[in-house]
């Protein structure tokens, strides 16, 4: 979106500082739209915050220019960029075939975030209606992707994915798998050789069939459900989505207790980095550079478009720098250190979670906040405060308080909630992406 604020007027709007959203309870949706400092705070329940999400790509939809956020089509006649069959006003579907899918999952990843469903069969068959069902719901009905893609049916037998965020996407940011591996009964094995002619002897055998036959759907371009962009009229120009534009908006987000996904901005994205910037507020007007704030126990968060800091060095920032607020858990007020030891003051741990996936603690683990305390700390007469985030195979981070007085015998160690960062790995961020 183009900017109607100009470089003085954003900073008038920062000096004023009094842009503020307050929800309070409920699960509440906030939509701000860039180019200002909002304070934002919604309270207890399930929230959703667009942060900015003003950047929009104009394409010519019949004829007509459209802002569009990204759109990906499914099952056309080719799956193939450039044919024709992918322009958005105008797809060529293919037919409803069927295949030998039985109880199969439905995989959904989009920016990191996975939901798996199991697709429906009729007669031990799977047909692509069905498999448009799946994915409608593994977008539709899950609470973080529902929040950032919508899925439709398409003409005839086709399928659209459209984001409901902005942001400009690559090739693979959408996947779509399909997996086969339920336990499946004697009985079932024997139906499904029967329907199928075929004499596998397990559900083993039975499984290794059915993933090398959900390869031809999904495993190469072409393939009915390997996700391709649609296209603008004339199908040069894909329809990719794009970061938005214009001054910043360098917005501090309390989400507060319950489940929420917040999206951060993309202003800037589309900028250099520039490394060694040593105040975002004043050097970096035209990148968001946004602040979550953590400051009491909350629930499993998800936070989109979240901007790692690509200059290790402490105190010097990089372009569009996103930063995750802990203060209310350190002793001095903000992170002076990050993994320099789990009973140093104000320090932020970041470890990769190890567990056996039981209730028993082993040696080393780190999955609960009683082996913590017994396996990683020690419990000694030197008062600090710190954070401890145990991040597990898929990205999220389990995050601890950990308060330790001058007893012996004082140390407490308490889950806070979990943080998933989407496609932000936690291991990129640095020192300055905490305060």
């Amino acid at each position: 979106a183009g900017s109607e604020l100009t470089e003085n007027g954003y900073i008038n709007s920062k000096i004023n500082a009094n842009l503020q959203v307050n929800t309070g309870e409920g699960n509440d949706t906030v939509r701000t739209l860039g180019e200002g400092d909002f304070v934002i705070n919604t309270g207890s329940g399930n929230d959703t915050i667009y942060s900015d999400n003003t950047g929009a790509q104009s394409v010519l939809v019949n004829g007509v220019a459209t802002d569009k956020n990204a759109v990906w089509v499914l099952n056309t006649a080719t799956q193939k960029q450039g044919l024709g069959d992918e322009v958005y006003a105008n797809l060529q579907s293919s037919t409803n075939a069927s295949t030998q899918l039985y109880k199969a999952s439905m995989v959904v990843t989009y920016k990191g975030l996975v939901s798996t469903v199991t697709i429906a069969s009729t007669n031990y068959m799977t047909s692509d209606l069905q498999i448009n069902q799946a994915i409608k719901d593994a977008i539709n009905n899950d609470a973080t992707l529902s929040k950032l893609l919508v899925a439709k049916d398409g003409p005839a037998n086709t399928l659209i994915v459209e984001s409901l965020i902005d942001g400009k996407n690559a090739d693979g940011a959408l996947k779509i798998d399909i997996d086969a591996h339920a336990t499946l009964t004697t009985a079932e094995v024997t139906a499904i050789n029967a329907a199928w002619g075929t004499s596998y002897l397990d559900s083993v055998t039975a499984n290794g069939a059915m993933n090398v036959t959900a390869d031809t759907l999904v495993g190469t371009d072409g393939d009915a459900y390997m996700p391709v962009f649609a296209e603008a009229d004339g199908a040069a120009v894909e329809i990719v989505g794009a970061n938005s534009t214009g001054w910043g908006s360098d917005n501090t987000i309390t989400a507060g207790t319950g489940d929420d996904v917040i999206v951060l901005s993309t202003t800037g994205a589309d900028l250099p980095v520039v490394l060694g910037l040593t105040n975002l507020l004043t050097q970096d007007l035209s990148a968001s550079n946004e602040t979550v704030v953590y400051n009491a126990a909350f629930g499993n968060d998800v936070i989109v478009h979240f901007t790692a800091d690509a200059d290790a060095a402490a105190g010097k920032f990089s372009t569009g720098t996103d930063v995750l607020d802990f203060t209310a858990f350190l002793s001095s007020g903000f992170a002076t250190k990050l993994n320099a030891g789990v009973n140093v003051d104000s320090n932020i741990t970041i470890t990769g979670l190890v567990s056996n996936g039981d209730s028993v603690i082993n040696a080393g683990e780190n999955d609960s906040a009683a082996a913590i305390k017994q396996e990683i700390l020690t419990d000694d007469a030197a008062a600090n405060k710190g954070v401890y985030i145990a991040v597990d195979a898929d990205n999220i981070g389990h995050v601890y308080s950990i308060v330790d007085g001058t007893a012996a015998t004082d140390l407490t160690v308490t889950l806070l909630g979990t943080i998933d960062l989407a496609d932000t790995a936690w291991g990129s961020l640095t020192v300055d992406n905490f305060a």
